[in-house]
């Protein structure tokens, strides 16, 4: 496995590009976003040659209801294009969800990091009959249980789930289970019996994980993206195929860059981003105020800014939502006349997630700092500090200090960028509020040790009454 980390701005993309042009053969591009396949596309037809014959081929599905057409685009290429140049454009998520063993002679090129680790948290206290009727649970250790089809199961496709109101949010976890039928992708989950669904706010979790053997059948496989081997999901792929090599093949690019200053301003000192403070009464004072300074700072016509759901609204009351981005926006170059941008976010593992992380072998923080961390760099550096050209001073806002720190050690790594960090004090109050009675949902294990202490305390209760009865009972003469 091939990994290209080259800096920021030196032309990782743009290499991959006309490397792709230059040697006519069938190559296959994965990008992260939809979007990032029209820009690609574009850029293709940019660099290619008057006259050029390859052909570019765009598998996208922004209609949900075609179930799986896009994976079976994906593997119809193979056969529909065994000659010629070729250059076809998916996302990570088709890439992911295909089955790539036709893919001989073919040459692949990923484009920012793939999420490997598929999971996705469930609450379906209502539907046990219809878990029970498709699907099969059998058990692999304490923790986890396989996912597996029934002979019911088997009938559903994607189309079927989508027109059903109640069930269109399992698609993917269907299309997984019907994915691991033939690979050992399996499907995972912290249930031993779907009636466990039923005990009181269960919220159940399901994961699989890619592996990154099914990439064998390309001839070549060269992987894209700052950090790439520092990731999370490059590190799961490592410790599940420890066997499997990967040479970097990183370079410092011929464009000449322009030194340039950034600034890195952030908020809270001590208080890390949290979606549970950005959803409480202080959070949403503290986003107020936040998003009041952002705005008295920033160029309305050349600024970005984007953050989690649940401070969007607050944030969006004081900044121009014709600036708003989601969050993920890794490999796109459509916002480089920009100089300012402001990332609110937090990304944290919820209790669910943390036990699929053990189980795999790695760290929380490593998490962060791909689900938090390099989101937050990937968006800030969608700006001018990515243009080769531009000589303008960039100013980036994010919430707390670890968040600063990660950014100001990326850009000092960076010998054309002279980057300064400061706290913005607002007279905030950061410090924690005590929590009121609040209802969240708990995993299997815990509300089944819920159920095992009020059994307990019942039973404890009971003996103490049954004390009490024989003690007050007369005693004979």
């Amino acid at each position: 496995m091939h990994v290209d980390e080259s800096h920021v701005g030196t032309g990782k993309t743009e290499r991959a590009i006309v490397r792709s042009l230059r040697f006519p053969s069938r190559w296959l591009f994965a990008v992260e976003r939809l979007e990032a396949i029209t820009e690609l596309a574009t850029r293709i037809a940019t660099l290619a040659e008057p006259g050029s014959s390859v052909k570019v081929v765009t598998i996208r599905s922004d209609a949900a209801e075609r179930g799986f057409s896009v994976r079976r685009e994906v593997e119809a290429l193979p056969e529909r294009y065994e000659n010629g140049h070729v250059i076809a454009l998916c996302t990570h998520e088709a890439l992911l969800m295909s089955d790539l063993a036709g893919f001989a002679d073919w040459h692949l090129v990923v484009d920012e990091v793939p999420n490997v680790l598929l999971t996705q948290e469930v609450q379906s206290k209502l539907d046990v009959n219809f878990f029970e009727n498709n699907y099969v649970l059998d058990e692999v250790n304490v923790k986890w249980s396989r996912v597996t089809l029934t002979d019911a199961g088997r009938t559903i496709n994607g189309s079927d789930l989508h027109q059903d109101d109640s069930h269109r949010h399992l698609r993917l976890f269907h299309q997984r289970v019907v994915r691991s039928d033939g690979d050992e992708r399996a499907v995972l989950c912290n249930l031993k019996s779907w009636e466990q669904m039923q005990a009181g706010d269960v919220k159940w979790i399901w994961w699989s994980l890619f592996s990154v053997r099914e990439l064998e059948s390309f001839s070549t496989v060269r992987f894209l993206g700052n950090g790439f081997m520092s990731a999370v999901s490059t590190k799961m792929m490592k410790a599940w195929e420890p066997d499997v090599q990967w040479m970097p093949v990183s370079v410092p690019g011929d464009r000449q860059l322009i030194r340039r200053r950034v600034s890195v301003r952030y908020f809270s000192e001590r208080r890390l981003a949290a979606k549970t403070l950005f959803e409480s009464d202080r959070g949403r004072e503290i986003l107020a105020a936040i998003g009041a300074h952002v705005a008295s700072e920033v160029p309305q016509n050349r600024f970005i800014w984007s953050s989690n759901d649940v401070a969007k609204p607050i944030l969006a009351s004081c900044l121009p939502m014709a600036a708003y981005l989601t969050p993920k926006q890794a490999g796109s170059s459509r916002w480089m006349h920009c100089t300012h941008a402001a990332m609110i976010y937090a990304a944290k593992p919820n209790p669910n997630v943390r036990s699929v992380l053990e189980a795999i072998g790695v760290e929380h923080d490593a998490w962060i700092e791909t689900n938090e961390l390099e989101t937050v760099l990937q968006f800030v550096t969608r700006t001018s500090i990515r243009d080769v050209n531009s000589f303008e001073h960039a100013t980036v806002y994010v919430f707390d200090a670890r968040q600063a720190d990660y950014l100001i050690r990326f850009f000092n790594t960076q010998e054309h960028i002279d980057a300064d960090v400061a706290h913005v004090d607002l007279g905030l109050n950061f410090e924690r509020e005590k929590p009121g009675p609040k209802v969240r949902a708990v995993s299997p294990q815990e509300a089944l040790q819920k159920l095992m202490d009020r059994r307990a305390k019942k039973a404890a209760s009971e003996r103490k009454r049954r004390a009490r009865r024989i003690t007050a009972q007369p005693k004979e003469p």
